[in-house]
């Protein structure tokens, strides 16, 4: 078995949106702000923000809240970005990480 590319994943996630009924026009904005937080992230690991980019990051989390309640979906944010910084997460009652579907650019 082959291992995924970013490409792939790029279509699991687009794939995993719709599924959960984000509609197709939101989906990019969504892998935007998913691209535009991983570029934060590595930018804070390697010399640290800015203000204005520390103000653009809440920004960000904010909309992704803000969409996710929308769409009825959650997503996680990592600070980590050696792999993918934004997740789609699905719990169970007992908040236990069911599925958790990577967010690349």
């Amino acid at each position: 078995m082959r291992e995924l590319t970013q490409a792939d994943w790029r279509l699991v996630a687009a794939a995993e949106l719709g599924r959960r009924g984000v509609p197709p026009t939101k989906v990019p904005e969504i892998r935007r702000l998913a691209c535009e937080y991983g570029r934060l992230q590595e930018a804070s690991c390697n010399y640290g923000l800015t203000s204005r980019q520390e103000a653009r990051e809440r920004n960000i989390e904010a909309r992704l809240a803000v969409l996710g309640s929308e769409f009825g979906i959650s997503f996680h944010v990592s600070g980590d970005p050696r792999g993918a910084t934004v997740y789609i997460t699905e719990t169970n009652d007992k908040d236990t990480v069911l599925v958790r579907t990577r967010l690349d650019c």
